[in-house]
């Protein structure tokens, strides 16, 4: 998630400037890509990158030399850090930004949103901005000590309007409290030291929410927990129905396939997953399911349509189902390759 040229100057959240991102539609991920550092500080940013190579700026600061050389120091690690990032291209097998030429570097690839360099271009930015009102209001003979007040406020009006009007993405507290009272109230009176939360998405909302209320609630009551939240997954951990309900038991195959563990113990875990089942959940038996009319097919012999409480399943063709520890269904489907039926979705 490289940044491109438009990227700065996206700000979606700032009454004052979104009209100057909103003339690009085609950015992807663009919450990731609100680059913009604000009018006003843009103005004296580049106000900034002209101060250090005049002399007419040296006027009355005493510190010029000193001040000036930080701010070249500061421009150049600018430009460095935002070409080196940027991306000019489209890819397909071409180059399509410097930063590739740093792929071979072992972790380099962990940095999903390299758009947050932006934090790291505050720095410099911060002093090129402050080199230009120094420059300016000593550039400016003023003698009146009401007139310097008057500009220095001016100056910092201009700065802070971005940041005042902001508009920022919050929640109540009292709405968080409430979701994790609901979901501590699920939970059994006794929970020993060595159990493991699986709180399941009910299917309606943003599922990282789910995800973060159980790693609250599994950190303040001590144990631990096989749901979590990142911007990237491991390998093995990525479920493409994130959206609904998950069985924990794909969780936890995750977690020994990720950690090398054996089958024998994975399944150890299971005894001590404590499970919070949202509305979303059906407990279903091996009685709700049946196998319907033979679908023929010479390459899966045996191929049967398989049926919930009568009504045919799409999608799904099995030979048999069997049950397992309670928590999921085994089906063994007409390629002779064992697959879950998940109880939760509601299949």
């Amino acid at each position: 998630m490289l940044p491109r040229l438009e990227s700065y100057l996206v700000a979606d959240q700032s009454p004052l400037s979104s009209f100057v991102g909103s003339w690009f539609k085609e950015i992807p991920y663009r919450s990731e890509h609100q680059l913009f550092f604000g009018i006003g500080v843009s103005i004296f940013f580049f106000i900034g990158c002209i101060v250090p190579w005049f002399r007419c700026f040296k006027r009355n600061r005493p510190y010029a030399n000193d001040q000036n050389a930080i701010g070249k120091v500061a421009i150049f690690s600018f430009l460095i850090l935002f070409l080196l990032t940027l991306k000019f291209g489209v890819g397909g097998g071409r180059l399509a930004s410097a930063y590739e030429y740093f792929f071979a570097i072992p972790g380099i690839l962990s940095i999903r949103a390299v758009t947050r360099m932006v934090l790291v271009l505050g720095l410099p930015v911060g002093i090129l901005v402050a080199l230009s009102c120094d420059g300016l209001i000593s550039r400016i003979h003023i003698t009146s000590f009401f007139k310097k007040v008057i500009a220095i406020g001016l100056i910092s009006v201009i700065l802070s309007l971005e940041v005042i009007f902001f508009i920022n993405y919050s929640a109540p507290y009292e709405t968080w409290a409430k979701r994790k009272s609901d979901l501590t109230a699920l939970l059994p009176s006794t929970i020993p030291l060595n159990s493991i939360l699986f709180i399941n998405h009910h299917g309606s909302g943003p599922w990282y929410v789910t995800e973060v209320d159980a790693m609250v609630i599994a950190q303040d009551m001590g144990i631990s927990t096989i749901n979590g939240y990142s911007g990237k997954f491991p390998p093995g951990h990525h479920h493409t129905t994130l959206s609904s309900c998950i069985p924990y038991m794909s969780r936890l195959n995750a977690y020994g396939k990720f950690n090398s563990l054996s089958e024998v113990q994975t399944n150890s875990f299971a005894k001590n997953v404590i499970e919070i089942m949202p509305s979303c959940f059906k407990n279903y038996k091996i009685a709700d399911f049946s196998l319907g009319t033979l679908i023929y097919n010479a390459n899966n012999p045996d191929c049967k349509q398989t049926l919930l409480h009568g009504k045919p399943i799409p999608g799904v063709f099995l030979k048999k189902i069997e049950g397992t520890d309670g928590t999921f269904l085994q089906g063994i489907a007409c390629h002779d390759a064992s697959i879950t039926i998940d109880p939760v979705v509601g299949l």
